[in-house]
């Protein structure tokens, strides 16, 4: 398995387990808007950095007592050989974040 494949494999779980701990209205927030990052009907952007809060804190338990609120807790996940930087598809070396 590629990097690519990696990194789409882990999307789809995590898409997947959001989903599933998500109460109703929520998951059908995640469909409509998946659905419409598919068909292209949403343009906006939304900027980044490690402290942006993504989820509410507890709702996305670890299993080892602390929860995924934010941006930088997801990337601490990440593996280790990853920059984790908020540009995902910069590999690590040509990172100016990561390697000023």
């Amino acid at each position: 398995m590629g990097w690519p494949d990696f990194i789409q494999e882990t999307a789809a779980r995590g898409l997947t387990a959001v989903y599933s701990l998500s109460d109703e209205e929520t998951q059908q927030d995640l469909v409509r808007s998946l659905v419409s990052s598919f068909t292209g009907e949403t343009k906006q952007k939304i900027q980044v950095s490690r402290d942006t809060q993504l989820f509410e804190p507890g709702q996305l338990p670890t299993g080892d007592g602390s929860s995924v609120g934010s941006y930088g807790d997801i990337m601490v996940r990440a593996p280790s050989n990853h920059c984790d930087c908020p540009q995902p598809r910069v590999q690590p070396r040509n990172c100016v974040s990561c390697n000023p």
